[in-house]
C-alpha cells in the first residue's frame, strides 16, 4: 500500500514539474497585422551613410499569462553593424503597465539576430499601439529603427482575439491547481496518520 502511494506521489510530482516546465518554455507567436518598421537618422560628417536598414526590427506578441493576464512583447531585430552602445526602448501608452526584462543598453554583432522581451500588464480595456525602438548611439549622432504592434484589450483584460496558446495555458493552470489539491490531500492524510500514531 505504501509503495503504491509513493508511486502515485512521485507521478503527481513529475506531472507538476513537466507542466511547469512547459509553461516556462518561451513561446513566440508572430502577429504581423499592425506591425511596421521605420528607420530615422541624425548624421554628422564621417558617420554611417546608409541607415535605411541599420536594424531590421519586428515586434511580436507572446502568449498571455493565464495566471496574471500579463502579455509578453518581444522585439526582434537583425543588426547590420558591430556596435557596443545600442539602446532598446519602448513606447507604451497609458492603460498598460510594463516591465523591461532586458538591459537598456546592449552590444550587437553584424548579421546577428537578437530578441528581447518586456511584459505589459493591462489595466483598462482599449486599443493600444506599442512601439519598440533600437537606437545606435555614437558621438553627436544616433540612429533609430522602430517597430510597433497593435494590441486590443477587452473588458475582461484579455487580448482580442486571444493570443495563440492561451486556451491551452488556462487548461494547464487548472490541471496544476487540481494536482496541488490532490497532493495537499495526500499530505494531510498521511500527516494526520502520523500524528495519530504519535499520540497513541
Amino acid at each position: 500500500m505504501k509503495n503504491g502511494t509513493l508511486k502515485l506521489f512521485t507521478i503527481l510530482l513529475l506531472s507538476i514539474g513537466l507542466t511547469l516546465g512547459f509553461l516556462n518554455t518561451p513561446k513566440v507567436y508572430a502577429q504581423t497585422q499592425g506591425t511596421d518598421t521605420t528607420s530615422t537618422a541624425e548624421t554628422t560628417s564621417g558617420g554611417i551613410t546608409d541607415t535605411s536598414k541599420l536594424f531590421e526590427v519586428e515586434l511580436q506578441i507572446g502568449t498571455q499569462s493565464a495566471w496574471t493576464k500579463s502579455i509578453p512583447i518581444y522585439i526582434k531585430f537583425r543588426s547590420t553593424v558591430d556596435a557596443d552602445n545600442v539602446q532598446i526602448s519602448w513606447d507604451v501608452p497609458a492603460g498598460l503597465k510594463y516591465t523591461m526584462n532586458h538591459p537598456q543598453f546592449v552590444s550587437v554583432k553584424k548579421d546577428q539576430v537578437y530578441t528581447y522581451k518586456m511584459t505589459v500588464q493591462p489595466q483598462t480595456a482599449g486599443d493600444y499601439n506599442i512601439g519598440g525602438n533600437v537606437t545606435l548611439w555614437q558621438f553627436n549622432t544616433n540612429y533609430t529603427s522602430a517597430g510597433s504592434v497593435e494590441v486590443k484589450i477587452g473588458e475582461d483584460l484579455l487580448t482580442q482575439p486571444l493570443t495563440s496558446g492561451y486556451t491551452g495555458a488556462v487548461i494547464l493552470k487548472y490541471i496544476i491547481i487540481f494536482l496541488l489539491i490532490v497532493l495537499g490531500g495526500i499530505g494531510t492524510y498521511f500527516g494526520g496518520k502520523k500524528v495519530l500514531e504519535i499520540l497513541k
